[in-house]
């Protein structure tokens, strides 16, 4: 009876130990569609397209706000950085054209609060974008020489953006702060192809701040990148760091030509601030393609 006690206690500890080994094996399911794991200990928390024909999507948290121009913000199939569709922003002369007092036709992820940035956050940006023509680069007929045709900002509530990209001097320029100003690509941006913007920021109010930006072509061809370290953030409210996309054109007033921007393959990556310190610790002002910045208006 001792034997056949013995005996069934050991096969019991050795079935505890495989079901053990088991449950420790056995996949996990995400809380969230969107949330995949990606490269380098990065969290994948938001990855946006428009194959679904919809310019908003509820459930991401984004939403569109077009003015009451009817071809100002729709999604396009006839054109896609990975599938067919995309969405198409345009903006021209005229009141159709106003979004909140200013010619306008743009997106945000403003609902989504996964995606709010504050100190101290870091997180890696990416994004595709083409432009039609000249449309956005025009001078207005007000006589601004260099008016800018802003496609990507990140911004605060009732306040100014604390990094934004834009079309100037057919350029790709990218704002940090008030006044620094640093190209990406440089004059003429191409017209007709995609154009893939990579961007990792660690979010701060002093030099522990870093940023590094990219754009490169879909086939492989790549600009020198910028990469910064100091103050990221104008000011410190959080959570009302948010993303807006589309195009804002705040120098064009009187008559000036319709500008068009197609934007795709919306990517959102969380990263491990000491991460983002760690692979960028390029010095503050000195970009990579040895360019200082310049001085914006």
């Amino acid at each position: 009876m001792s034997m056949t006690w013995s005996t069934n206690a050991v096969l019991g500890r050795i079935w505890f130990r495989g079901l053990l080994v088991w449950l420790c094996a056995a996949p996990s399911t995400p809380a969230l569609a969107e949330r995949i794991v990606v490269p380098n200990g990065a969290l994948q928390i938001l990855s946006l397209g428009y194959e679904s024909g919809r310019i908003h999507a509820a459930d991401l948290g984004v939403t569109a706000a077009p003015p009451a121009a009817g071809d100002a913000i729709r999604v396009d199939c006839s054109t896609g950085r990975e599938g067919d569709c995309s969405l198409r922003s345009r903006v021209g002369p005229g009141e159709d054209y106003l979004s909140f007092g200013a010619p306008r036709a743009e997106s945000s992820a403003m609902g989504n609060m996964r995606v709010r940035y504050h100190a101290g956050s870091a997180f890696r940006y990416r994004f595709s974008f083409k432009l039609a023509d000249d449309g956005v680069t025009a001078p207005a007929a007000s006589g601004v020489g260099r008016p800018i045709a802003i496609i990507w900002q990140f911004k605060r509530f009732k306040g100014r953006p604390d990094v934004f990209l834009g079309i100037k001097s057919d350029a790709l320029v990218m704002r940090v702060g008030a006044r620094d100003q640093y190209e990406l690509v440089p004059a003429p941006v191409p017209v007709g192809r995609w154009v893939d913007v990579d961007i990792e920021v660690l979010w701060s109010l002093t030099d522990a701040g870093r940023l590094r930006a990219e754009a490169s072509l879909a086939d492989g061809a790549a600009w020198p990148s910028v990469e910064l370290s100091g103050p990221t953030l104008l000011d410190q409210p959080a959570p009302s760091g948010y993303l807006k996309w589309g195009l804002y054109r705040p120098d064009a007033v009187g008559r000036f030509k319709v500008g068009t921007v197609w934007h795709d393959a919306i990517r959102i990556d969380r990263l491990a601030p000491s991460a983002a310190a760690r692979s960028m610790p390029i010095p503050w002002r000195v970009a990579t393609s040895r360019q200082a910045p310049s001085r914006g208006r």
